[in-house]
């Protein structure tokens, strides 16, 4: 299991994935691990971004870019219009955007 003890975020690594095949770290906000024991590997991400802030997503753009295929999941509370039927302006979800074309 890899989390922050604070943190909003957790991921499951299966035990049969031996630990010197990946690694991790993490803050209250988000966790990461790296597959690396396969080609091409993988980069998963558990993110928790709180409600009407983009703080979380601009932190992460200023990491270096990933050089392993990489999947983002968690919870961004950002919204699109096009979710709801309740017509919603935010400019917020193009930093989660940004993040998804790196």
């Amino acid at each position: 299991l890899v989390y922050s003890p604070q943190g909003r975020t957790a991921l499951y690594i299966i035990k049969g994935f031996p630990p010197s095949q990946w690694d991790y770290e993490g803050t209250d906000e988000w966790c990461r691990a790296r597959l690396i024991g396969s080609e091409p590997g993988l980069e998963v991400w558990s993110i928790y971004n709180h409600t009407d802030s983009k703080d979380v997503p601009k932190a992460l753009l200023g990491r270096p870019k990933p050089s392993l295929p990489t999947v983002l999941a968690g919870n961004f509370n950002l919204h699109h219009p096009l979710w709801t039927t309740i017509a919603r302006r935010n400019n917020k979800l193009r930093t989660c955007y940004k993040l998804a074309l790196q």
